[in-house]
């Protein structure tokens, strides 16, 4: 079953400690990671859902934000890519903020929160498979 998240998660009356903004900044870091590694298209897509799909399940202090962050990356690298980016590769992006042992201990808890649904089917994915149902045409 695939998790779906309220459209006003990060709305004030929900009690969330999270602002848009932070959400935000967070997000532009996350494509700053995703270019450095070079990573797949659906790895940022599936991390930014991962993300949205935890903050409307669990609330977390802005604090937590950064490490939710490198987790949903670590999870969706795991899952996306053919060779995902090593912890310590995370660590050193996240300039050294977290250990491995609180990494690994924020994925459980995030993988529990989502109940291990990593996966998901975003727009991009319906446009690659209709794309190449297209007919080629010449210029």
């Amino acid at each position: 079953m695939q998790i779906v998240r309220s459209p006003g998660f990060l709305k004030k009356e929900q009690g969330t400690h999270i602002k848009p903004t932070n959400r935000a900044f967070l997000v532009e870091w996350i494509i700053d990671v995703h270019r450095r590694f070079r990573l797949l298209p659906e790895t940022l897509y599936t991390t930014v859902a991962l993300i949205d799909r935890f903050l409307s399940l669990q609330q977390i202090h802005k604090k937590q934000l950064h490490i939710l962050g490198v987790v949903a990356l670590l999870s969706c690298t795991k899952y996306e890519e053919i060779y995902p980016p090593e912890i310590r590769d995370l660590q050193h992006v996240a300039e050294g903020k977290f250990s491995r042992s609180e990494i690994l201990y924020w994925e459980i808890e995030v993988l529990h929160v989502i109940s291990f649904e990593v996966g998901i089917t975003s727009p991009y994915f319906f446009l690659t498979r209709y794309r190449k149902m297209l007919p080629h045409m010449d210029d």
